[in-house]
């Protein structure tokens, strides 16, 4: 809690009107134990906390099954009935809340995007996160993770290898697996829709 205080206060000491946040995935990140989280953001020093939406990496879907990668929004409140208590668990530090969730549920296979099913997770995220802020609530934004722009992979096994364009993925997962693309789209008008309607929020 030191550590976070002292940091986060000299980055202010840089930056007087910088937004400063640890970036914490919220109970992930704090050992499952969002007591610990709410402390350790207890300080003035953190401007607005964080809680990340990974639901293939914390094994709420299988990106590997095709049924569960085209989950829709009808599907999606099973989901969003955790993140959504995180969010209002993280209120209790009074502190806006940001959401950062991945919009790919799946790798960028050819046959997923034949299914027309990768932008259904980021639109049923984001229609949850502008419900919440229109109510009132901690969560106060969104961020996507990550930009990709024209950075791809023509490795086999999708895996970075030296000299390959970075993505937004991390050289140990797959190439593509969490990704937005200059190619996507459709998710990419998901992505400026919801931007657009969360400006619109008084």
């Amino acid at each position: 809690m030191r550590w976070i205080d002292e940091t986060a206060g000299y980055i202010h000491g840089l930056a007087p009107k910088q937004l400063v946040s640890t970036g914490s995935e919220g109970e992930k990140g704090s050992a499952g134990d969002m007591a610990l989280y709410v402390r350790a953001h207890s300080t003035p020093n953190v401007d607005y906390l964080t809680f990340h939406l990974w639901p293939s990496n914390w094994s709420w879907i299988d990106h590997k099954d095709p049924a569960a990668r085209s989950i829709g929004p009808e599907d999606f409140a099973g989901l969003h009935r955790p993140a959504h208590r995180r969010g209002r668990q993280a209120g209790q530090a009074d502190r806006a809340v940001r959401v950062r969730a991945q919009p790919r549920p799946g790798r960028l296979f050819a046959g997923f995007r034949r299914r027309g099913a990768r932008p259904l997770l980021p639109g049923g995220v984001y229609a949850r996160v502008l419900e919440r802020m229109q109510a009132g609530d901690a969560i106060a934004g969104s961020n996507f993770w990550a930009r990709g722009g024209r950075g791809r992979t023509t490795n086999a096994d999708w895996m970075w290898a030296p000299g390959d364009p970075f993505t937004g993925d991390p050289p140990q997962e797959a190439q593509g697996l969490f990704s937005l693309f200059d190619s996507d789209a459709s998710t990419l008008r998901i992505v400026s829709d919801h931007a657009r309607a969360v400006h619109a929020v008084p």
